[in-house]
């Protein structure tokens, strides 16, 4: 058994053991280590990859005061080791943590991570401090934060909405600019999930592509981002169409751990394209309407050639006959029957909007009053006709006959819509301004400049029609009845387009049809010239010589007909050269000249300036099947020349009214 000087001896010697070994660890020890005792700390004991980690040696560290080993720490965080260190040392607490900034020799700042314990060292109390240079990591973490804060300022701020969801459809972020979008607080946008942000059509459509999505990803192919329009549902049952963006959110294992999402308002976008559409479809109604414009122009010039030609040898013939005879009646009908086909022909070119426009002061009113009797007596006797007439409006410059042509045309065209067991057909008249919008709504619109317009309307309360059928009510020739031309809504567009007005056609099946027709209220309007209309006189040709040029061969020999009776000695030519040779031989003798326009070889244009290089005093007429502006334009500077214009087809009697103002 051992003595007690012996244990003693023994326990010093563990001790020293103990203590060799310890700094043997502190030496290898990758992590810094010291030991420190007393307040303030003074070292004891440091390891290698402490005195690296400040930049000093060992021995330079254990040489230094208190007082130096304090002033390597930032005086701003000094709090941060004397509290804890304090509070190991007055046996508060037998570890604490601190982080905190120290000096370098070289003078950088770096950030250490130092974890104290107490413990005996050479018999005394003593602190042992783990220390570790987190600088970079510091700095990462700040990195991270400043990241974080500038993406949520971002987010946060975004005029899109920024989302984020899991696989579930979870929102687990959404942006404030939801909650402003869709007029909900932002606490309830928060908490709605992903089917209950979207439309039901939306959502399936969404949810459907992100699945599918997902699943391709799954399989190895790329399938994120995707993009689609969903609309967003609002606070007040609206929907608000957006489009979105979808990206794929992994975890730091690369699986799938839900969705990010950027969700744009595109509703003016919306708005803009609904609007190019339209300005499309109306760009596209209004060629097709000029095309068919063109076609049923040019059919309707040329049977005004064949009608004129008709008209004028049932004339002749007429003369032949005896009154009361059989053969009398049916030339009677027949000139009846060629006026109805010149009166279709009217129509035609007022649609094609080549119709002559003698613009004189109109009272809508006054005109519809006028026509009560006419109008009663056009509708089938069970439909009942209800007028509606605003005072004081204002007093149109338009083409009498032809706003009596829109009213009668509107109003049988309601009846017509009633069918056999008739009903109520509403006539009203009334004053409006129209703005853009207003117009970019209405057949010829575009055409019509905003301003205060007249308006004449008929409702009726029929059949109705749906929007296709509505959509072609203005096109020649289409109609929905068993009977008819399809030529009286035509011949209405053709009108309103040659006054700069608009039409608006409302109809629904089931619920009747109200068409509209706006005229253009000019700023003032003079009080129209009175100008006698020149009574029927006895026409003595007195062997005048007329030179008739037309390549109709009808027409032609009608006319000579005619006025031979009316002791006229005439001369024809088929064409333009053929009537210059014509003046070129008899010039002196020719009285006036008949000139068609439209002919094969050299037109009327033409042979009228080269009838001026031979004559310029020579009288000329000029007939046509256009309208007397189409036709005297292409005369060019020449046209005040002209000594007349007779429109295809006229009755003789209207041609030797003309003949006698000029030649008496």
């Amino acid at each position: 058994m051992k003595n007690r000087s012996e244990t003693d001896l023994q326990g010093r010697g563990d001790v020293v053991l103990a203590q060799d070994v310890f700094r043997s660890l502190m030496d290898q020890s990758v992590v810094g280590l010291t030991i420190a005792q007393g307040m303030p700390p003074r070292l004891v004991a440091v390891n290698r990859a402490y005195a690296e980690m400040l930049g000093y040696t060992v021995g330079e560290l254990l040489a230094m005061s208190a007082d130096q080993v304090m002033a390597l720490i930032h005086s701003e965080d000094m709090d941060l080791v004397l509290e804890p260190l304090g509070d190991i040392a007055n046996g508060v607490t037998d570890q604490a943590v601190a982080t905190f900034r120290f000096f370098r020799k070289d003078g950088t700042l770096r950030w250490l991570e130092a974890s104290g314990s107490v413990v005996r060292y050479d018999g005394q109390p003593a602190t042992m401090v783990l220390c570790s240079d987190v600088t970079e990591r510091r700095e990462a973490e700040a990195a991270l934060r400043d990241s974080e804060r500038q993406y949520r300022l971002l987010a946060e701020n975004a005029s899109d909405i920024i989302w984020t969801m899991d696989l579930e459809f979870n929102a687990t972020y959404v942006s404030p600019s939801e909650a402003r979008l869709r007029g909900f607080p932002l606490a309830e946008v928060r908490r709605h999930r992903f089917d209950q942000r979207l439309t039901p059509e939306s959502f399936q459509r969404a949810s459907a592509g992100m699945a599918a999505a997902l699943q391709a990803e799954l399989g190895g192919r790329h399938a994120f981002p995707v993009t689609g329009e969903m609309d967003l549902i609002c606070a007040d049952g609206s929907a608000l169409p957006t489009e979105t963006t979808v990206s794929l959110l992994r975890d730091c294992d690369g699986r799938p751990a839900g969705y990010l999402g950027v969700t744009r308002d595109i509703t003016r976008r919306k708005r803009i394209e609904a609007e190019r559409l339209a300005l499309e479809a109306q760009v596209q109604h209004t060629q097709k309407l000029d095309s068919l414009g063109l076609l049923v122009g040019g059919v309707a010039h040329d049977f005004n050639n064949l009608l004129h030609g008709l008209m004028t040898n049932l004339c002749v013939v007429r003369r032949d006959l005896a009154e009361g005879s059989t053969a009398l009646k049916r030339v009677d009908d027949m000139d009846t029957a060629t006026r109805q086909a010149a009166d279709l022909c009217r129509q035609m070119l007022a649609y094609a909007g080549k119709e002559c426009v003698n613009a004189e002061p109109v009272a809508l009113n006054d005109v519809v009053s006028e026509m009560a009797g006419l109008l009663t007596a056009a509708v089938q006797s069970k439909v009942r006709l209800v007028r509606s007439l605003a005072s004081d409006i204002p007093t149109l410059l338009a083409d009498l006959s032809q706003v009596r042509q829109v009213v009668m045309n509107l109003v049988i065209n309601g009846a017509e819509a009633l069918g056999p067991g008739g009903g109520v057909v509403s006539l009203s008249t009334g004053a409006m301004r129209c703005d853009a919008d207003f117009l970019s709504q209405a057949v010829l619109g575009g055409e019509a400049s905003p301003g205060r317009f007249v308006f004449v309307e008929v409702e009726d309360d029929g059949v109705g029609m749906d929007a296709e059928t509505a959509s072609r009510i203005f096109e020649p020739f289409f109609t929905t009845k068993l009977t008819g031309r399809g030529l009286g809504l035509a011949a209405v567009l053709g009108i309103v387009r040659a006054h700069r007005g608009a039409v608006t056609v409302d109809s629904e099946p089931g619920r009747g049809t109200r068409i509209r027709v706006v005229f253009p209220v000019v700023a003032r309007v003079l009080p129209p010239e009175v100008v006698a209309e020149p009574e029927a006189a006895e026409v003595d040709g007195a062997g005048r010589l007329v030179l008739v040029v037309d390549d109709d061969r009808l027409g032609r020999e009608g006319l000579q007909a005619v006025l031979a009776e009316q002791g006229y000695d005439v001369i024809t030519a088929s064409g333009g050269h053929a009537a210059l040779e014509l003046v070129e031989a008899r010039g002196g003798d020719i009285a006036v000249v008949l000139l068609d326009l439209t002919m094969p070889d050299i037109d009327g244009a033409e042979t009228f300036h080269r009838l001026r290089a031979l004559r310029d005093d020579l009288p000329v007429i000029l007939c046509s099947g256009c309208t007397m502006d189409e036709a005297v334009e292409r005369l060019g500077e020449d046209q005040e020349h002209l000594a007349g214009f007779l429109h295809k087809p006229y009755a003789p009697r209207t041609l030797f009214a003309r003949l006698h103002e000029l030649l008496e």
